[in-house]
């Protein structure tokens, strides 16, 4: 007899608080491209979004469950880095931070430079598209993964990068995949849920 097992889907819940202005239009769009990117390691991505203290529903079982804070600030000394992961003291997954206002940089710079004045995608970028990627980046670190030189594990992503976003062609690559999955999953063994 063979034993055959199903690959069995993770679920990541983001639970975001947002503690500067984001329109709804940009959450929406933050959202898909953060769950599409996260598909691609065959993780389920929920998005819950929290009240401005931080106070989210309780977490289902089997769900890992990521703090994921949207500030309107930018990382002291470092104005063009668009998030960050920091540990938290409680022993779970560390906090991942958006800095919106790098986010806002970059998307300015890009939509107003010359890609951005000859290519409708580069044109058309909005900031929730850099949100989301920008998550999907972040949650990869705060499960072990390092920069890579392409993929969303990229430390900056270029102007060819966000093509291939908008394009749906970028995605992580296939060792940070199965290493962010298993260290997810071990979270999800240790924690009970989160």
């Amino acid at each position: 007899m063979v034993a055959v097992m199903l690959a069995v889907s993770l679920i990541v819940r983001a639970d975001v608080t947002r503690h500067a202005a984001v329109g709804q239009a940009d959450l929406v769009i933050a959202t898909d491209i953060a769950r599409s990117l996260l598909a691609s390691a065959d993780i389920i991505f929920d998005w819950q979004d929290c009240n401005a203290r931080g106070e989210c529903p309780p977490v289902p079982n089997g769900t890992v469950a990521i703090d994921v804070r949207l500030v309107p600030a930018g990382r002291p000394g470092h104005d063009d880095v668009c998030g960050d992961v920091v540990r938290d003291p409680r022993p779970r997954l560390p906090v991942v931070l958006i800095y919106l206002a790098a986010i806002d940089e970059k998307v300015r710079r890009l939509r107003f430079g010359p890609a951005g004045r000859s290519n409708p995608l580069i044109s058309t970028l909005q900031r929730g598209h850099l949100i989301g990627v920008t998550i999907a980046h972040e949650i990869g670190h705060a499960s072990g993964l390092a920069h890579s030189g392409r993929g969303v594990m990229k430390a900056d992503l270029g102007v060819d990068d966000v093509l291939a976003l908008r394009q749906s062609h970028l995605t992580f690559l296939e060792k940070d995949r199965a290493r962010m999955k298993a260290a997810l999953a071990a979270t999800v063994i240790l924690t009970g849920s989160r």
